[in-house]
Parts: structure tokens; C-alpha cells; sequence
């Protein structure tokens, strides 16, 4: 049995290996030279965060005035923090007793906030297509990109990702995120957090690229004693500037074996 795995290991290992040469030789040559040195696909977006918790309106317009806004780092919960108006009776800590959800939600609340982020492209990600991940939020976000509303997402404990592409400024000029989050109570069975409570990403690929919600995929259907036929599926997109509002234009085809 440990030959067996160890085979199926070596397997697995050295294909993923060669598939791995493969793709970025394909993708870094698509249009342009490779670059030079080791490239990061996928950058931390955590730190640097604007945060307010009211419902203010206008706060995704880039030009809102946030300067008194708190500074922090997601991941974030402004239900674990002290509620104002602390009396050591009714308000105790972030615990109160008028919470929407009682004891459902651990007598904790919920209500609206807002974060803001700016950042700054540099000229080697020219020609990139820019993807912002987001690893979860609760929840009911809405989230914009200098002004353009890139969508809604209700549920708070799945990952999902918006082409930011056609939203970019030139760089060298700010791009402002703008995050709306809604945990208006009565929405779960047990406590759940509010605002972005897991990480973020920018991830920066080439227009030929592995799929960003899960592309590469390696199963092992056939093994035995002295051999194992392993299987790599990778889902490739393929994007390129649209002529329609200068949108970026995507296609996923049929996997590659």
C-alpha cells in the first residue's frame, strides 16, 4: 500500500510539475515578453482599510470625504467591538439587550457599515486583467470601484470575486473600493459576525490565464500495484479588451487534459 501511494504521489507530483512549466511559459508569452524574475499572481488586500459604521449615503462616490473614517485591517468584526453608552446593566461590552436576534445572535448586533480602500496600479500591470476577491463578507454587500457599482453578494460565508478590469484607473491615479455591508439581524441561527470577516485579494493575471474561482483540478481514476493513470483538467480563460465600454471580454472553453 505505501508503494502504492508513493507512485501515485510521484505521479501527481511530476505532472503537476510539467503542467505547471507549460502554462506559465504559455501565459507570460501571450502578447509580450516574459517578464523578468518570479511574478505574484495573487496579492494580499487586507491592510489598509477605511471603516465607518453608519448608513451614510454617496460613500461609494470616489471623491466622499472619509479622512475621519478609522484606519484597520480585515479581517474585520464590528459586532465583537464595545457598543457606546456602556451602563454595566443594559450594555455590557458589544453585548446588549435590545439586539435584533436576543440570544440568537449572543445578544450581539448587527447593523450597516461602509469600507473604502485606495490603491495604485503601476505600469508593469499594463495589460493585466485585475480580479478583486473577496473571501467572505456578512453580509448583503454591495461593492464599487471608483463610482461603478460591480455587484451584490447577500450570503456571508462564500468567496466571490469581481473583474475589475474595465473600472481601472491609468497608473499612477488612485482606484478607490467602496464596500457596503448590511447585517440587519434576524438573518441566522447563531453568531455570525458583521462586515469583512475574511480576507481579500487582488489577484493579476494575463489575459490567458488558470480560471481564478478554481481552474486546475487533478484526479486519479485507475491505480494499482505498478501503475495509476492520473488526470489534470485546468480551466483556462481567455480575455481580451471589448469594444463595447471598453469592457474586458472573457471566455472559458472546454478544459484542458
Amino acid at each position: 500500500m505505501n508503494k502504492q501511494k508513493n507512485l501515485v504521489s510521484a505521479l501527481i507530483f511530476s505532472l503537476g510539475l510539467g503542467i505547471s512549466a507549460v502554462l506559465l511559459i504559455g501565459l507570460t508569452s501571450f502578447g509580450k515578453s516574459p517578464e523578468k524574475g518570479p511574478v505574484k499572481r495573487r496579492v494580499s488586500f487586507d491592510n489598509g482599510w477605511r471603516f465607518l459604521k453608519d448608513s451614510v449615503i454617496n460613500a461609494e462616490n470616489p471623491d466622499f470625504n472619509d479622512t475621519n473614517w478609522r484606519i484597520l485591517d480585515v479581517p474585520h468584526d464590528w459586532s465583537i467591538e464595545d457598543l457606546p453608552g456602556q451602563n454595566g446593566k443594559d450594555i455590557i461590552g458589544p453585548f446588549t439587550k435590545s439586539a435584533v436576534d436576543k440570544m440568537s445572535s449572543g445578544y450581539l448586533t448587527g447593523g450597516v457599515g461602509w469600507y473604502r480602500k485606495s490603491f495604485t496600479l503601476k505600469e508593469e500591470d499594463h495589460g493585466k486583467i485585475i480580479y478583486l476577491e473577496l473571501d467572505g463578507v456578512y453580509m448583503n454587500s454591495d461593492v464599487w470601484l471608483n463610482g461603478k457599482h460591480l455587484g451584490f453578494h447577500p450570503y456571508g460565508y462564500t468567496p466571490f470575486n469581481y473583474d475589475i478590469t474595465p473600472f481601472l484607473n491609468p497608473a499612477g491615479k488612485p482606484n478607490i473600493v467602496a464596500v457596503r455591508v448590511r447585517n440587519q439581524g434576524l438573518t441566522s441561527r447563531w453568531y455570525s459576525g458583521s462586515g469583512i470577516t475574511r480576507h481579500v485579494w487582488l489577484t493579476m493575471v494575463n489575459p490567458v490565464h488558470i480560471d481564478v474561482s478554481g481552474g486546475l483540478y487533478v484526479t486519479t481514476p485507475l491505480v494499482s500495484e505498478i501503475s495509476a493513470e492520473v488526470k489534470i483538467a485546468a480551466i483556462l480563460s481567455v480575455c481580451c479588451m471589448g469594444q463595447k465600454q471598453g469592457g474586458t471580454v472573457c471566455s472559458s472553453p472546454h478544459s484542458g487534459r
